[in-house]
């Protein structure tokens, strides 16, 4: 009797002392075109956001199809992709559909922690080292482009600069080159 209660304790110790399983988060994200998608700025590829988890399960995180650029923290507390409409140009040198993607999108896992929108479609962006802000690069068809700084936590642009600028803060130089 007593050596099978010492069993069963040491079987409900060993439960208490196994480590708790890593909670499930995400660790990339990447774009599934969509069957008909329009082209993003300068050529990039738009279609739904595919986020996949640290377990190795996949979801589609959207359904509009006109996402670009996604990218997830590194932390993986935080997800976030560019987002637009398609637009129609017509014009003699270039004509034909074009996503207007100048919506960024920030999400903390499955709610929205914070949405910017800038004046031209985005190139690029990138969560800052801290995870308070993005720093967003857009261009409309010509021009220099603008750099954009956001504040996570308030879901509002705080710094916006022309990329040409010669006195550009430290965070906005590395995205001018």
């Amino acid at each position: 009797m007593k050596s099978q209660l010492l069993t069963l304790f040491l079987a409900i110790l060993s439960i208490g002392l196994a480590p708790a399983a890593e909670p499930r988060r995400p660790v990339s994200a990447k774009i599934i075109p969509a069957k008909e998608q329009a082209e993003g700025p300068h050529g990039s590829e738009s279609g739904n956001v595919q986020v996949t988890f640290n377990d190795g399960s996949k979801e589609l995180w959207t359904k509009k199809s006109h996402c670009q650029f996604p990218q997830v923290s590194s932390d993986g507390s935080l997800v976030g992709w560019s987002h637009g409409e398609i637009l129609k140009v017509q014009s003699s040198s270039m004509g034909g559909e074009f996503l207007g993607s100048n919506k960024l999108r920030i999400m903390r896992g499955e709610k929205i922690a914070a949405d910017f929108t800038v004046d031209t479609p985005i190139r690029k962006w990138k969560f800052s080292p801290d995870l308070k802000f993005v720093y967003i690069v857009d261009q409309g068809l010509h021009g220099p482009e603008t750099i954009s700084r956001g504040d996570i936590s308030t879901g509002k642009i705080v710094e916006r600069h022309n990329s040409m600028d010669e006195n550009l803060p430290a965070w906005a130089k590395p995205l001018a080159e």
